[in-house]
């Protein structure tokens, strides 16, 4: 009795279509998480007033491959990291309500002060100096980076700023490579990398979906070759914590020790763009992905 609708249609097409059609009026939702809406295409979407957003329980992040060099070294990682302007990366390039990443896990999941700072230039310098001198380097004799990134509009452009804004910080030269995403995924598993771009979403709320993932180097999602024994210890305490804001507590700790390892470099917390039709309502869609139509209705009114 609680199911207005009658029927669901949905149609497999190209994303450019899609929008189209929603735009003449064919189509009544189009975006996340069913498809994506270009990047260029979600400006125009806010000044309509038609853009919807979901905060995500997903980060978009670097993997580091920390065996070999010059990532080998824990201030080159740090240099890296700081070196990155995120609130440029997600206000003037990405454009879809992302918010930089200081940390591992969302707000919502586990609050807390932000881990780092961002576009942190001096920091960034004396780390990626210090990395130099003890690895008996300059920057004429720095060799040349690649960052992999699997082929999409979205993981282009976070490429693309990442390889200017360590030219302009640091002076070094990166090269992109993209690649097919099965390519992609396998020179992460085969530890054929420098760095990669790439991303984790939870598959439950609880902080522990983010953490579990770089727990041992051999975990199939880990990829970074990093492994730390207090890390271990901290999410190992956590399971037996007498009470929630000591699990919390040890959780926190446990990201802080992730972080100041710099095994990944966060870049910012994804978030669900889409449109719909202004008249669909009481659809339920969670930062988890999750889209339900069971209670949605028409507005007629």
């Amino acid at each position: 009795n609680s199911v207005h609708l009658s029927q669901i249609e949905f149609i497999q097409l190209d994303n450019p279509t899609a929008l189209q059609l929603f735009q003449n009026g064919e189509l009544d939702w189009t975006g996340s998480p069913l498809s994506t809406i270009s990047v260029d295409a979600l400006s125009s979407l806010r000044t309509q007033n038609k853009l919807e957003v979901v905060p995500a329980a997903g980060v978009y992040l670097l993997r580091v491959n920390t065996e070999k060099p010059p990532f080998d070294d824990v201030k080159m990682r740090q240099a890296f990291a700081l070196a990155l302007n995120r609130a440029d990366l997600v206000e003037y390039v990405l454009q879809g309500n992302q918010i930089p990443a200081f940390g591992l896990i969302p707000y919502s999941f586990l609050p807390g002060q932000p881990h780092f700072e961002d576009d942190n230039q001096h920091l960034a310098l004396h780390f990626f100096q210090e990395a130099l001198d003890k690895q008996g380097l300059t920057l004429e004799t720095f060799p040349t980076v690649t960052l992999n990134y699997a082929s999409s509009e979205r993981t282009h452009k976070i490429a693309q700023v990442a390889q200017q804004q360590w030219k302009k910080m640091l002076g070094v030269n990166v090269i992109l490579q993209s690649n097919d995403p099965k390519v992609h995924i396998d020179l992460l598993k085969n530890r054929t990398y420098q760095l990669g771009v790439g991303s984790w979403f939870a598959d439950f709320r609880d902080p522990i979906s983010f953490l579990e993932v770089f727990k041992f180097k051999d975990n199939g999602t880990n990829n970074t070759q990093w492994e730390n024994q207090q890390f271990i210890q901290l999410l190992n305490a956590s399971a037996t914590a007498k009470n929630d804001e000591e699990r919390q507590k040890l959780l926190k700790q446990a990201e802080h020790t992730l972080i100041n390892e710099m095994p990944i470099i966060p870049l910012f917390y994804s978030s669900y763009n889409y449109v719909k039709n202004p008249a669909l309502k009481g659809i339920y869609f969670s930062e988890l992905g999750y889209l339900d139509f069971k209670h949605a209705y028409w507005d007629t009114e």
